[in-house]
Order: C-alpha cells, then sequence, then structure tokens
C-alpha cells in the first residue's frame, strides 16, 4: 500500500485520517500522482495502491480524469491553507519569505519531474485552473508580505506593491519554464533561492538589508 507523505503541501497522514473515505481515496490520489506522474496511472492502479476495491474507487470517482481534476482542487486549497497559516503567525516579512520557499522545496521534492506537462498536455483544463489559482495565490501572498514590510521598516516605502508583486511572479513562472532553465542545467532549489534572495535585496531597506544578510549567513554555515 502507498505510504502518505507528511511534510510539504500534500494533506499529512494526520489530516488524511480525519478526511471522509471520498477525500481520502482523493489524498492518495495525489500522492501517487506526485510520485509516478499522471499518464502512467490507471483506475487499477489507484485501487490497488489505496488498498480498496475498484467497486468502491468507481463509487466516488468515474474516471481518472474527475480524480485528477478534484485532486488538484484539494492541492490548491492545501496550498492556500499553508500560506494563509504562514502569514498571520510570522511577525518578520523576511522570516516569512523563507518559510514560504523552504514550502516550496518540498513541494517540488514531492512532484514528478513530468507532472507539469503532462498535466498541461493531457488535462489542459485542469492545468490552467491550477494556474490561475496559484497566481491568484501568489499575488496575495506576496502583496500581503510587501504591505507588511513596508509598515515594519523591512523593505523601503519608495515602489509601487503591485508591479513588484507582478515582477516577483513573473520570475517565479521563468524559472518553471524549462526554455530558460532547463532543469537538466539547472538545481530548481537553487534557481528558487537565488530569486527569493534577488527579490528581497531589490525591495529591503538597509535595516532589512542587515537582517537578511545575518540571517542568510547563519542558515548557510
Amino acid at each position: 500500500m502507498i505510504q502518505l507523505d507528511s511534510n510539504g503541501f500534500f494533506p499529512s497522514v494526520e489530516l488524511i485520517e480525519k478526511l471522509t473515505p471520498e477525500k481520502q481515496i482523493l489524498a492518495g490520489a495525489v500522492v501517487l500522482f506526485s510520485r509516478l506522474g499522471l499518464r502512467s496511472v490507471t483506475m487499477d492502479d489507484i485501487a490497488r495502491e489505496l488498498g480498496i476495491s475498484k467497486k468502491t474507487l468507481y463509487k466516488y470517482y468515474k474516471n481518472k480524469a474527475e480524480i485528477v481534476e478534484k485532486g488538484a482542487e484539494l492541492v490548491i486549497d492545501h496550498i492556500r491553507e499553508f500560506c494563509g497559516s504562514i502569514c498571520p503567525n510570522v511577525e518578520n516579512p523576511i522570516d516569512e519569505l523563507f518559510i514560504l520557499d523552504e514550502g516550496m522545496r518540498s513541494f517540488n521534492k514531492m512532484q514528478h519531474q513530468g507532472i507539469q506537462f503532462q498535466l498541461r498536455k493531457y488535462y489542459p483544463e485542469t492545468f490552467f485552473k491550477i494556474k490561475e489559482a496559484q497566481r491568484k495565490n501568489f499575488m496575495e501572498v506576496t502583496t500581503q508580505n510587501l504591505e507588511k514590510g513596508i509598515r515594519q521598516g523591512w523593505y523601503r516605502d519608495d515602489f509601487d506593491v503591485q508591479i513588484i508583486a507582478n515582477l516577483y511572479y513573473s520570475r517565479v513562472l521563468m524559472i518553471m519554464d524549462e526554455q530558460y532553465f532547463p532543469v537538466n542545467e539547472f538545481d530548481w532549489e537553487k534557481l528558487t533561492r537565488e530569486a527569493m534572495l534577488y527579490h528581497i535585496r531589490g525591495i529591503a531597506s538597509k535595516k532589512g538589508l542587515d537582517y537578511l544578510e545575518t540571517k542568510y549567513a547563519t542558515i548557510t554555515k
């Protein structure tokens, strides 16, 4: 039986155990897709790996496309909850960005390398639905982070928040585009960390830059 992941943006084992049978199947399928990709996984595979009968599986889901679509919604909701739990509880906006970056690293490690390509090719409607949800969530979290940093004096107050939020988002999209950063030539974790540092150094006040350099020196020892 599949071992459910307990970190990153996917639902934890503790959370899955509290879900309804329908949602438990969905969460387990999401983990399976993340490991093996979308194309190769069949309904038979999902039933077998989750230790349920095909009859039970089809009771809740008519086909794999429905599982992919609803599974995507589950991941989006979990990402939103993850981000929403951090922003109100972390006082320093620079610390907040480091935590979000670590979360994205964990999420990426748990994804099958070709899942984005497969999602776009075989499930385009779901792919673009996810992208729009990601954009909305990223922009909301980034805007809140920028406004907090300005209020607290960690960031400068002489830039346009919406423009900077959009620039940061476009930079993240570029990092995820293999046309610019082929996976066999660049380390994705290093790319995201460099993009974050570049972003912070471009908006931080003297106070923020001093804090960033101290923090970064500590975590890279």
